[in-house]
């Protein structure tokens, strides 16, 4: 676990972070234990319905018990109404964290990682504050792989840094991948819960902020048996795995 200061070590272990679940239980075990390595204390897990049994077991574990929460929603609603629940759970006006499993943290996370999330929020006025994803080698990730009908995803990681704003900082969009919510007073319902690919956003680059898409990995990390079911019971809509195929 990364030193952070007791300002920061603060923030952390008391914002509220919500993670999206959805059938993956290799990228949610290592989602939440990501957070419970650098401190966050406060973390749900907002369950969507998922039927994979060693899932189940893991969410009915001590193990799991000791870093985070559930919260059952019972059905598959999808990511993007999966954020106006966490809103809603923490509170107009409060700030929080909403991530999809599925991402590569950096590792090691920034000292000040949430302090400055913060600064940005505030001076940009944006209400999603998001990570700048990694842009890998052709040996770690398939670049030329087709992403939906027009654009493989060395196209669609460019997009992400065409708007920069200062050193690091890029404007763009943060569909449902990890953001932080920095309430926005001037905006209606502190601007989370119009259209999320939507909401004007900012991204971070540079040590401690980049993250990975592991879906898009050669390796991504799942067993045969994991990745048959997960494509088995999701839609389009809820992954990056179908969309190849499009």
């Amino acid at each position: 676990m990364t030193q952070a200061p007791e300002h920061e070590a603060n923030l952390r272990a008391n914002l509220p972070v919500f993670i999206n679940s959805f059938e993956q239980l290799t990228y949610l075990r290592g989602t939440v234990d990501w957070f419970a390595d650098n401190g966050f204390s406060n973390v749900t897990v907002l369950e969507q319905g998922s039927n994979f049994a060693p899932l189940s077991d893991y969410l009915a574990s001590p193990a799991f018990r000791a870093k985070a929460r559930l919260q059952p929603l019972r059905a598959n609603i999808g990511p993007r109404r999966a954020v106006k629940r966490a809103a809603h759970a923490a509170g107009a006006g409060q700030a929080f964290i909403f991530t999809d499993p599925d991402l590569d943290l950096p590792n090691p996370i920034a000292p000040d990682f949430l302090t400055w999330l913060f600064a940005l929020g505030a001076r940009y006025r944006v209400a999603k504050v998001g990570l700048a994803p990694d842009i890998p080698d052709a040996q770690k990730i398939d670049l030329h792989r087709k992403f939906g009908t027009s654009q493989t995803i060395r196209g669609y990681f460019r997009r992400f840094f065409a708007n920069k704003l200062v050193a690091r900082v890029f404007g763009t969009n943060v569909d449902t991948t990890f953001f932080l919510h920095v309430p926005q007073p001037h905006l209606p319902d502190f601007g989370i819960l119009t259209s999320q690919p939507r909401i004007p956003a900012i991204r971070v680059s540079g040590p401690g902020f980049l993250t990975g898409h592991r879906p898009w990995y050669f390796e991504n990390g799942l067993s045969e048996a994991e990745e048959s079911h997960y494509r088995a019971r999701a839609t389009v809509a809820s992954t990056h795995f179908g969309r190849d195929q499009e």
